[in-house]
């Protein structure tokens, strides 16, 4: 990070995606990750408007998950998806308190595969691990590509 960025307020990541609760998951990720690799302070924001008062942090970060799609990667000789892969891709951008985008990162990837129960299909839990795997992977990227950049 740059020397004058000491706080840091990231944002509810937007969801453009039908995945419920992504944004949680991704934004939680990328707090996790800042907090244990880096030396900035990650304060909070005004969760209700998801805007930030100019005089709380040095900077802010405002992530969107573009899409999560779902591809079935292996059938059972029935034709029964019994593993399926989720990918997920997203954009993000720091800027100062100023308005300069600090950093910025368009249409990060990443893919996790998955075993299906065929008793539980859609089984969320299972989903949802995946899902904060690949946002982990997604959120140490963008924390080492900011330290790439600086």
């Amino acid at each position: 990070m740059p020397n004058d960025i000491k706080t840091l307020s990231v944002m509810v990541f937007k969801n453009s995606s039908s995945q419920t609760g992504a944004e949680i998951i991704f934004t939680n990720a990328l707090i996790e990750e800042l907090m244990g690799s880096t030396t900035v302070k990650v304060i909070n924001h005004n969760q209700i408007t998801n805007t930030i008062n100019s005089i709380d942090a040095d900077a802010v970060i405002r992530g969107s998950i573009v899409s999560i799609s779902f591809d079935a990667l292996a059938r059972t000789s029935y034709d029964l998806v019994y593993k399926r892969g989720i990918n997920a891709v997203i954009n993000l951008e720091m800027k100062s308190k100023k308005g300069d985008v600090l950093f910025e990162v368009k249409d990060l990837t990443d893919r996790e595969s998955y075993t299906v129960y065929r008793e539980n299909f859609m089984d969320q839990a299972i989903i949802d691990s995946a899902l904060k795997r690949v946002a982990k992977r997604i959120a140490k990227r963008v924390v080492s590509q900011m330290g790439d950049s600086f």
